[in-house]
């Protein structure tokens, strides 16, 4: 442990151990993960950095690669003070049917009744909701 705390090699290494499952060193260029096989899936959990001019943001992110034979493509994430403008000017946003959730999140999709489909279950909107900071996209293969 360094003066700051575990690097974040510890904590990948930690959370590979409590999940009993890989840690992956990919080196300096490419960084850790912890990789969790989970029936036939492979979920890599890791962090990525986007500049933003001055600063930079890190995010942590968790995937999980698969064939999406019918190029379905969604991404959902919390409104903010800018969405019912972009609401107001025409912005993309399907609305499932359960007013709270509706308000709170902004759904884009290529398959509006899919969508409506998979939040329809009141689990999924309950997990969705409790999360501060939340931002889920299914799109094509990244290589």
């Amino acid at each position: 442990m360094g003066i700051f705390g575990p690097s974040k090699k510890e904590i990948w290494q930690q959370l590979a151990e409590e999940i009993q499952d890989d840690y992956v060193n990919n080196g300096f260029w490419s960084g850790d993960r912890a990789e969790a096989h989970v029936y036939n899936w492979i979920v890599v959990l890791d962090t990525y950095t986007t500049s933003t001019g001055k600063s930079s943001i890190t995010y942590t992110r968790m995937r999980a690669p698969f064939v999406n034979l019918d190029n379905f493509y969604f991404k959902i994430y919390k409104a903010g003070i800018l969405s019912g403008l972009g609401k107001a000017l025409g912005m993309e946003d399907i609305n499932i049917g359960h007013k709270e959730f509706d308000d709170n999140f902004v759904i884009k999709s290529n398959n509006e009744e899919k969508v409506k489909q998979l939040f329809s279950n009141a689990g999924i909107r309950s997990l969705i909701q409790a999360q501060s900071q939340f931002n889920l996209e299914i799109s094509g293969l990244v290589l």
